[in-house]
């Protein structure tokens, strides 16, 4: 882009030397137009549509990620993957990708012609700058617009995935246990879905599907309840649980370091008491239908020991790095989240209670939850520590004791932990970095400035042809 401002710069600048050089000017265009035609006739030579290690899937493979999977669904899953699946994934990535060859030999073929006809006089410099800034602008355009949009502003919901509203999961008998233990009750919960259903309807011209029923029904539980999913069908590769609930698995190819580790040392080890202090409370596993393909039931389990989105603890046991934090995770060495939280000692000077004076009747609560914010009400007769079943990240997160901001620490090598003094107090943990706010203010400074450039530069080139006309 640099170098493509600096060409039009010297070509307004000065054309002449432009014109001098037309040859230099056909052949670069030449070379840009065939090297995309090639990439569109010889696709398969230029990528191989898939990372490293992926595009078949392999027996050895599929007996480490499934190791429980009957032979014969083994074989059926080999053949679907490797006959039917890859070759269509590829053939739609292969589709996509010839899609934007095309896109980018139209705009080179349209920039070209606009360039020609500024050298050769039959395009002025205004019609030159308006066609290259429409053609940027659509194409950022349509490339922005495929990765979030505006389109609903009335629940304070600034952007969506522009496929929110497709159904691609169905419901299952397992996560209907989930939705009627949650909802029993809960009547005005049941309340908000009627009326988010018949909102829907009213707004739907062919009426709502029962998968889309459903969709809503499921929306408004995972808005409106803050427990959390653990599926033990390969939890860390697979979307599914993440569609309904809140998750503690999923996949993502960048974890944060610590999460990993957790997974590495806690999850593979069936470790009940790390599933509790991130408040699973449900299990899920999915059956898997060898005649459709196809995931077709749930199996969910209710955890009663899940400690829930925060409580107080009784004791402390402070070590002198991570390696024994997460060490003393670990059943065999007596860990147990709601009696004992594992605090690494650079944090030791932040612990304000008496340990063993736990008041057995306190309560924390929490009373809103969103990504960035997060309120809770606390009461206590004694100053306690209180660990929040949320990731400790301190690179931007702020906590707060009514209003206050204090500093919050690491416990259970995962998770936040907070001194709460005796009383009955609001605690709050908010997200906010300075770039991001730095960014917010300048960003639309930039642009009013380089708008109004444009405008200005507009303005003196009309103001200037007017004026030799009149000459």
């Amino acid at each position: 882009p640099i170098l493509a401002a600096l060409f039009l710069k010297t070509l307004i600048e000065n054309k002449e030397s432009v014109l001098n050089k037309i040859k230099v000017f056909y052949i670069v265009t030449g070379v840009f137009f065939g090297f995309l035609l090639l990439m569109l006739s010889f696709s398969d030579s230029f990528f191989n549509f898939f990372p490293t290690g992926q595009g078949t899937l392999t027996a050895e493979y599929l007996e480490q990620a499934q190791p429980d999977m009957p032979p014969q669904q083994k074989m059926q899953t080999l053949s679907f993957y490797n006959n039917d699946y890859y070759p269509l994934l590829k053939k739609v990535r292969v589709s996509i990708f010839q899609a934007d060859v095309w896109k980018s030999i139209l705009l080179i073929l349209a920039t070209g012609l606009l360039i020609l006809g500024y050298l050769k006089n039959r395009v002025n410099i205004t019609i030159l700058s308006i066609g290259i800034g429409v053609m940027i602008l659509a194409d950022m355009w349509a490339v922005n617009t495929g990765y979030i949009n505006s389109d609903d502003f009335e629940n304070s919901r600034f952007w969506e995935e522009t496929n929110a509203g497709e159904t691609p999961f169905a419901i299952f008998s397992g996560d209907e246990f989930i939705f009627n233990n949650e909802t029993a009750n809960r009547p005005e919960l049941l309340e908000k879905i009627k009326q988010k259903i018949d909102s829907e309807k009213e707004l739907s011209e062919e009426g709502l599907s029962k998968r889309e029923i459903d969709n809503i029904r499921f929306g408004v539980l995972n808005l409106n309840s803050n427990f959390r999913v653990f599926s033990v069908s390969n939890p860390f590769n697979e979307s599914r649980t993440s569609y309904f609930y809140k998750s503690l698995g999923g996949y993502h190819g960048a974890k944060l370091k610590r999460y990993q580790e957790l997974i590495d040392s806690c999850f593979s080890r069936n470790n009940d008491k790390v599933l509790d202090m991130l408040n699973a409370k449900y299990i899920v596993q999915y059956k898997y239908n060898t005649d459709t393909r196809e995931q077709s039931n749930t199996l969910a389990q209710e955890r009663k020991s899940a400690l829930g989105n925060a409580w107080f603890v009784n004791n402390v046991k402070v070590v002198e790095n991570a390696d024994e934090e997460i060490e003393a995770l670990k059943i065999e060495n007596g860990f147990n989240p709601s009696e004992t939280a594992i605090v690494d000692q650079r944090y030791r000077e932040l612990l304000d209670f008496k340990e063993g004076d736990k008041d057995l009747e306190a309560t924390i609560e929490m009373k809103n939850y969103k990504p960035n914010h997060l309120i809770y009400v606390s009461r206590n007769s004694n100053a306690s520590i209180a660990v929040f079943s949320e990731i400790f990240y301190d690179k931007g997160w702020q906590a707060y004791i009514d209003d206050e901001p204090v500093l919050h620490f690491r416990v259970d090598y995962v998770l936040r932990g907070l001194s709460v003094p005796s009383g009955d107090h609001k605690i709050e943990f908010k997200y906010s970095v300075n770039s991001y706010k730095i960014s917010n203010i300048i960003s639309p400074i930039g642009f009013l400035i380089i708008l109004s450039l444009l405008v200005f530069a507009l303005y003196k080139d009309l103001k200037g042809n007017k004026e030799t006309l009149q000459l």
